[in-house]
């Protein structure tokens, strides 16, 4: 369903894409059996689009004048003239629009003027307005709710029951000549600035909610980065290219089209910084596929927002959506040889050339292969017992433990075997007092022998944990007393 289609579907009264037309009836996809068109102005059209599935915008310019109009559209009944079908009802008006900068309040759609008048006044987002009358929802007066890229930042409600007034002002995009009310009743004076908007909306007797101003943006929005249909490891290299990045300020951040080789699939977003509006919910990552993609927050990264829309359509192809994402957090993902120190992460994941890690205390608890090699982890210092995950190589996992003998005679011979063999483990020709050393091994056999004691032989010793055994050597008289 392309986007025209899917706002039509929603109600839409009147509907201009403004993508290099509007000029005739026949560009007002609407609807209303009174199309209107932009019959006058100062405009033009450029290839500076707003959204996606455009390729022009209408394009206003600012101007020393605050007598300046940008389009005008000619007067039509069910828009400013012969209202009765919505005056006591509900509107929903919705346009796109960017600027590069607001100073003072600055008018983007009207109808009509001074007291009597609808507008639009804001700044460069997918906007949505409302007005409902007081009959149409719980409250006593008529009221006007007011949504930013479909997240609503307001409702201002009156004490009025007043139907909508009926007016023969202009119907202007982008800027106005006009002096306007607010809904308060403050007058308000619009500065003409340049301006870009692409598809004006006009939806009578509707009342756009929330989920459907939000689905609007999401099928529309820019993304500042897309990670093209490819194969899955394609698609992971691409967002290892801009590991490090930081998304501030931006509508959608990541876009990614579902993989060519799977449809349920992986990806890691690692160190890429998120900096979003809460009250503009500026989407991290945007999925537009089928299946369902797992997302995993790697090496710090934090996604704020996700976005999974039906469809997105380009000016070049139509995306079927309605997939879903899942948010892994709290991954770290190793590449080369090291040792990772009291890392506060609950999974580590090994994916590079490194074959040899070291993990010294922290929270890890699961580790995941998928570097496509054999992983040796040894971990120490109270670093959790992990469970494994080999998805594409294997891991070898080394937990040792330190065994420490004290009370010892000096120069006593100390052997350490394998329980049940003859395997020597560790030891040691003359000790000291003390023996003290590190293996991975759960159950050992120890054999402490010095010519001047019996020999002391322990079997089956548990070193599955750190364990201390002080030795008692008894004094050998036959030594003694041959």
């Amino acid at each position: 369903m392309a986007i025209r289609t899917y706002l039509q579907g929603l109600g839409a009264t009147h509907l201009f894409d403004l993508d290099n037309n509007g000029t005739l009836t026949t560009d007002d996809l609407g609807s209303s059996s009174t199309p209107t068109n932009i019959s006058g102005g100062t405009y033009t059209f450029d290839t500076d689009p707003v959204c996606e599935g455009v390729t022009h915008s209408l394009d206003v310019v600012a101007s020393t004048s605050n007598g300046t109009n940008g389009a005008i559209f000619t007067n039509k009944d069910g828009i400013n003239v012969n209202i009765s079908g919505y005056s006591t009802d509900k509107r929903s008006m919705l346009i796109w629009c960017k600027q590069s900068a607001i100073q003072n309040p600055t008018c983007i759609y009207e109808q009509g003027g001074g007291t009597n008048n609808f507008a639009c006044m804001g700044g460069s987002y997918c906007l949505v307005g409302v007005w409902e009358y007081h009959t149409q929802h719980a409250g006593s007066g008529n009221r006007v709710l007011f949504y930013i890229n479909g997240i609503l930042q307001g409702i201002s409600e009156s004490t009025g029951t007043d139907p909508f007034p009926v007016h023969s002002g202009n119907i202007a995009c982008g800027n106005s000549a006009d002096n306007l009310q607010s809904f308060a009743g403050t007058a308000l004076v619009s500065q003409t600035t340049e301006k870009n908007c692409n598809f004006l909306g006009m939806f009578n007797n509707v009342s756009l909610t929330q989920a459907q101003c939000r689905e609007i943006f999401e099928r529309t929005t820019f993304a500042k980065q897309t990670i093209a249909a490819d194969t899955v490891a394609n698609q992971q290299a691409a967002l290892d290219a801009i590991i490090g990045t930081t998304y501030e300020n931006e509508n959608c951040a990541i876009r990614i089209i579902q993989a060519t080789d799977a449809t349920n699939y992986r990806l890691f977003i690692d160190n890429i910084t998120f900096n979003a509006d809460s009250n503009l919910e500026d989407i991290s990552i945007q999925f537009v596929g089928a299946g369902i993609l797992t997302v995993e927050n790697t090496n710090g990264t934090v996604i704020q927002y996700t976005s999974a829309p039906p469809e997105i359509e380009t000016t070049s192809t139509t995306y079927t959506g309605g997939g879903s994402i899942v948010v892994v957090n709290n991954t770290q993902r190793v590449k080369t040889n090291q040792t990772i120190t009291n890392s506060t992460a609950t999974k580590l994941v090994f994916d590079g050339s490194g074959t040899t890690y070291t993990i010294d205390g922290g929270n890890i608890t699961e580790f995941e292969n998928v570097s496509g090699s054999t992983v040796t982890a040894t971990v120490i210092n109270g670093a959790p017992t992990p469970t494994l995950t080999e998805t594409n190589g294997t891991i070898i996992l080394s937990s040792p433990t330190t065994l420490t003998l004290s009370g010892l005679q000096p120069n006593s011979e100390v052997r350490v075997y394998q329980e049940g063999t003859t395997t020597e483990i560790t030891g040691i020709e003359n000790s000291g007092t003390s023996f003290s050393d590190t293996f991975d091994f759960d159950l050992v056999d120890i054999v402490v022998f010095n010519v001047g004691y019996a020999p002391v032989r322990l079997l089956a010793v548990d070193t599955s944990s750190n364990v201390n055994l002080p030795i008692q050597q008894v004094f050998d008289r036959n030594y003694e007393n041959p």
